[in-house]
């Protein structure tokens, strides 16, 4: 069956490192392991749609195998896995944050070649996984940061009819408010204006703005770009930004 699967790949911006969800279309059979091990190996091989988004472990990393015992997955990966390695842990907490979605996962144990401790390749698998021996049972992590803005809409790359764009999405920012902005092929703004939240921060909310321009004679890629900006300086903070066809 076809299903949307949410995937959460890894976001730098700056100094800042986030978690940056996005809806993927996975092919699964029913049953929690089948859909938790489809979403990790759109995790692990697919395509982030958002520009800037990147998978959190290294090409070639392989799903071994995915059990799913009451509240709890197993997860083991190919040794390739190792090269995620580092002290903030994101990588580790995207496939965590991935796989709980499924209803009745609340806790994940994560291997490398089906083991949670020693080494491989001269590498300790505690550089991944942690200090400590035996199989941790890990949960969401709620520090982890999440991006601060979701673009629901316009999906990337697809065609606008007209000279309107609305871009809907949710946010949780400081000010309340979401900029947004067209920038044609040549990256020069040709709209621009901003969203108000439908909450007042700093919980999330749902936004909706519309950019009107006028379509060039010919179809191009024009992209749609929603951002947070400092209160300060009025420095682009954050943004995540959608291509999109226009014209023609």
């Amino acid at each position: 069956m076809r299903l949307e699967g949410t995937v959460y790949y890894l976001r730098t911006v700056g100094d800042e490192r986030y978690l940056a969800p996005e809806e993927h279309t996975v092919l699964a059979a029913p049953g929690a392991d089948s859909v938790a091990g489809a979403v990790v190996t759109e995790l692990l091989t697919g395509t982030p749609r958002y520009p800037g988004d990147e998978r959190p472990f290294p090409g070639g990393t392989r799903l071994l195998g995915l059990r799913v015992a009451g509240s709890t997955a197993t997860v083991s990966l190919s040794r390739e896995a190792l090269g995620a390695a580092s002290s903030e842990g994101y990588a580790l907490q995207a496939l965590v944050w991935t796989v709980t979605q499924v209803r009745s996962v609340k806790r994940v144990v994560i291997l490398v070649e089906g083991r949670s401790d020693g080494s491989l390749d001269g590498r300790p698998l505690a550089a991944l996984l942690g200090p400590g021996t035996g199989r941790r049972q890990l949960v969401r992590d709620q520090s982890m940061r999440l991006v601060p803005i979701l673009l629901d809409e316009p999906s990337p790359r697809t065609a606008v009819a007209g000279g309107r764009v609305v871009a809907r999405g949710e946010a949780c920012v400081s000010s309340g408010m979401v900029g947004l902005r067209l920038r044609d092929g040549s990256g020069r703004v040709v709209s621009q204006g901003f969203a108000t939240l439908a909450t007042s921060p700093p919980v999330w909310g749902r936004f909706s703005g519309a950019l009107q321009f006028t379509p060039p004679p010919s179809q191009q890629l024009w992209h749609v770009e929603a951002f947070e900006t400092s209160p300060i300086d009025a420095s682009v903070t954050y943004s995540v930004v959608a291509p999109v066809w226009v014209g023609g």
